[in-house]
């Protein structure tokens, strides 16, 4: 949707894109910061799912929450809303999911980190589009630009 509604001059494209690239911004974000604050370690270390290490930045204490997740939820939850269709909400929810499993599958996440990831990706994309879709005084859009991404605040 971002290179083609670029490509293309379809305004509803451009709109998608950017709604997409601010709820992966934002997300993702949020993620990052959480999974320093909060350290908790990786499956994989077998340390056990209560063991935290506040404040680092290691990646094997960057576990809460799954970052993977966070922007498959962003995604589906924009895609989802602007499509507006039950059969490919389903399918985009899904992939999510599907995403979300991979990551405990692969030993890399516990269960409760990609619920959260869940949540957090979920909450930015449908705020995202409805802010978006909302007729307000003032708007936050992250534009792509020709030299990346511009911050612009409309009154």
């Amino acid at each position: 949707p971002i290179s083609g509604g670029l490509l293309s001059n379809n305004k509803e494209l451009r709109k998608t894109g950017a709604m997409l690239i601010e709820s992966i911004t934002f997300s993702f974000a949020t993620t990052t910061i959480l999974k320093g604050v909060i350290g908790r370690s990786r499956p994989f270390l077998n340390e056990g799912q209560r063991q935290f290490h506040l404040f680092q930045f290691h990646e094997e204490q960057n576990s809460l929450p799954s970052g993977h997740t966070t922007v498959a939820f962003a995604i589906s939850s924009v895609l989802a809303s602007r499509i507006n269709n039950t059969f490919a909400s389903i399918g985009l929810y899904s992939l999510a999911t599907v995403t979300a499993f991979s990551r405990v599958y692969e030993d890399e996440h516990w269960l409760s980190d990609t619920f959260l990831g869940a949540a957090i990706g979920t909450a930015f994309g449908v705020a995202v589009v409805r802010l978006h879709e909302q007729e307000s005084s003032s708007s936050f859009y992250l534009i792509p630009s020709g030299n990346g991404l511009r911050a612009e605040l409309r009154f």
